[in-house]
Parts: structure tokens; sequence; C-alpha cells
């Protein structure tokens, strides 16, 4: 209700771009977690947590850095605090995938 109709469209837009983000970021983390998990490999299973969350980081510094150009882009003028809000989730979600 406080960010209004604009508001609302800039953050919808925003966290549409980091879910599409999250998909290719985690696509067969879950799967690669779970193998690693069952043979009991749990130093390689530390480091594929380690990685994920750096690789999550640094595409939330690109997402931080292309945010303005990206929601003009997609025609949301103002919208690149949205981007960036909304990007900071980046590095936790691999993080959670990885975990769970």
């Amino acid at each position: 209700r406080g960010l209004g109709p604009d508001g609302y469209g800039r953050y919808a837009v925003a966290v549409a771009v980091v879910l599409a983000a999250e998909a290719v970021l985690t696509a067969g983390l879950a799967r690669t977690a779970v193998r690693l998990a069952v043979a009991g490999d749990h130093a390689a299973l530390s480091g594929v947590l380690r990685r994920s969350v750096l690789v999550g980081g640094g595409a939330m510094l690109v997402l931080w850095a292309v945010a303005d150009p990206l929601a003009g882009g997609l025609g949301v003028a103002g919208g690149g605090w949205a981007v960036r809000a909304a990007a900071v989730d980046l590095p936790v979600f691999p993080a959670a995938v990885v975990h769970l």
C-alpha cells in the first residue's frame, strides 16, 4: 500500500528480474547438493555452498551495477532502486537451495 501503483509496478518488475536470475543461478544446484549429501561428501558439499554464495554475490553486484539501465530498458523509469533492493536476495537464495 505504501508504494502506490507505480512503486508496486517497479517492485514487481524487479522481483521478476531477480527470480529469473535465481532460476539461472540454482539450475541443477539442488540435485548436486542431494547427490553429495547422499554420498556423504560433506567437504564437497561445503565447497558447493561457498561457491554458490560467491556466485550469488557476484550476480548481485552485477545487477546493482546495471540496475538503472536494466529498469529503463524494461520500461520502468526510476526502477533501479527496486532492482537493487530485490538483488540483495541473490547471495542468500542459492545457499538456501544447497542447505535444504
